[in-house]
């Protein structure tokens, strides 16, 4: 049994293949099975130890037949992979229609291969820092006045209370959970795509609302289940307003 390069991990006649994928707006560290299948290398069991949806594949090349584990009875889906793996992976292949790779499997050298699958899918998960949101997206400004004017004014934006501790100005808007900060300099920042996005309800309506303000209306690229367009503040800075018709991953991509 050895370890080549890619994250392939070799046990008999058997190849996992380990990584963290990103898909349909879901992620977490996956398994790949491969087999010897007649003249052909055959990918014929995965493992999506997904962070919403985990569940496994039979055959995901062929038949592709899914089962999706439920969360409330599987609190650790790669620990579950692991098991399942080591106590019945010749089972499996049997009912993923692959008999002969199945007779082919060495338990022994599955058993001797699960520690090494955990340590690399272990090493390639992102650490748990907590994340749970943006916080806040900060631009620079040149005019405070005129700042308040289209943030406060034309936006709607609340201004809310900044640190006591901060001895540079700057100002602050609350829009539900997240904040926009403002940030005082003597110069406008340098012109880039770079941007932030703000959620709207209608943006049909809101086009209307901007353009009676006298705000230009850039439009752009389309994204499949959505109404988006740009607008800036006074100082160039970029915004989106995006109004999203289907959850992101739910309908075209």
């Amino acid at each position: 049994m050895n370890q080549p390069k890619g994250g392939m991990i070799e046990a008999g006649n058997l190849t996992f293949q380990v990584e963290y994928r990103h898909f349909g707006g879901d992620r977490g560290p996956a398994i790949r099975v491969y087999a010897p299948v007649g003249k052909k290398t055959v990918q014929v069991l995965r493992f999506d130890c997904f962070e919403r949806d985990p569940h496994y594949h039979y055959d995901p090349d062929g038949k592709n037949a899914h089962w999706s584990l439920s969360r409330a009875e599987v609190r650790d889906p790669l620990a579950w992979s692991l098991h399942k793996l080591e106590a019945s992976t010749a089972e499996m292949l049997r009912e993923a229609g692959f008999p002969e790779a199945a007779a082919g499997v060495d338990p022994g050298a599955v058993s001797r291969a699960i520690p090494l699958v955990e340590a690399a899918l272990r090493e390639l998960t992102p650490p748990a820092l907590g994340l749970t949101g943006i916080h806040h997206a900060s631009v620079i400004v040149t005019n405070a006045e005129r700042a308040r004017s289209f943030y406060g004014g034309i936006l709607g934006l609340k201004e809310v209370p900044y640190p006591s501790t901060f001895k540079f100005p700057v100002i602050w808007y609350q829009l539900e959970e997240e904040q926009v900060h403002l940030i005082l300099r003597n110069e406008a920042d340098t012109f880039s795509p770079r941007h932030f996005a703000l959620h709207v309800q209608d943006a049909a309506s809101a086009r209307k609302v901007l353009k009676e303000k006298g705000i230009e209306i850039r439009e752009t690229v389309e994204i499949p289940g959505a109404d988006r367009f740009f607008i800036s503040d006074p100082d160039g800075n970029q915004i989106e307003l995006i109004q999203w018709k289907v959850p992101w991953g739910a309908g075209p991509m």
